[in-house]
């Protein structure tokens, strides 16, 4: 179950945030608009990757959400592809929408991938 871990306002009038969201096991920060999130409340949708990047398959079952030291503003997730269709991997509970990338052919349902992204956001 995801639950809703910590809202930070960036304007409460425009119901603009910066929620944490978590699984128990992983933590990601996803922008929100418009955020009617209440804290502890449960998170049932997906999240959305904004512009991912240097998406590419892995040779190893891997699961993680990383952000490196030197550059606190991306994110390096590790997740299956669970639906080729529409592109969503999974991370934990995190069903995580990547379309906005550019998945190579070779790349198939169950495979695991790699890919850096910028900002997350909430549906």
């Amino acid at each position: 179950m995801i639950k809703v871990k910590s809202i930070h306002w960036l304007d409460e009038d425009a119901r603009e945030a910066d929620v944490i969201l978590t699984d128990g096991e992983y933590n990601v920060v996803c922008f929100s608009h418009s955020c009617e999130f209440a804290l502890n409340g449960v998170y049932n949708e997906l999240i959305y990757c904004f512009d991912p990047i240097n998406i590419f398959k892995l040779n190893q079952k891997e699961y993680s959400m990383e952000v490196p030291d030197d550059n606190p503003d991306l994110y390096i997730l590790k997740g299956k592809l669970i639906d080729v269709t529409d592109s969503i991997i999974q991370i934990g509970e995190f069903r995580i929408d990547i379309s906005e990338g550019d998945i190579s052919q070779d790349i198939h349902e169950g495979d695991f991938v790699e890919l850096k992204v910028h900002r997350i956001d909430t549906e």
